[in-house]
């Protein structure tokens, strides 16, 4: 996806992401606001 890079605003989009400490990984999912 063209948006999906560190400059996105996941705040203004409808999914949350969360990053995972030790992993280094990037979780993206469904924001419950918008649910």
């Amino acid at each position: 996806d063209e948006h999906f890079d560190a400059q996105f605003d996941f705040s203004d989009h409808m999914v949350t992401r969360e990053f995972v400490e030790g992993s280094g990984a990037i979780l993206v999912k469904p924001n419950p606001v918008y649910g």
